[in-house]
């Protein structure tokens, strides 16, 4: 009976250390991106989802290369297309 709550225990320490990090990065995140464009989705330069973290993050914000759609996406990801 005692490695059944043991394993428990342990399942629980890792779930609580996962979520810890978790929620790191996602304040790292929410301190990176503008506040005016909260909720929206995030795409590159290159129109596509993006899918970098951390200083990859902050130098995009910082440079203006993100983009932001701000309509429902409904299982499709948005593409933004540039003016000839």
């Amino acid at each position: 009976m005692s490695g059944i709550g043991s394993g428990r225990q342990a399942a629980f320490h890792r779930t609580s250390f996962l979520w810890l990090v978790a929620t790191k990065h996602g304040n790292e995140t929410i301190r990176a991106l503008p506040a005016e464009h909260a909720g929206k989705c995030v795409l590159g330069a290159n129109g596509r989802l993006f899918v970098a973290e951390g200083a990859g993050l902050t130098e995009a914000a910082d440079t203006g290369t993100l983009a932001f759609h701000e309509g429902s996406i409904k299982g499709a990801l948005p593409q933004v297309l540039r003016a000839p």
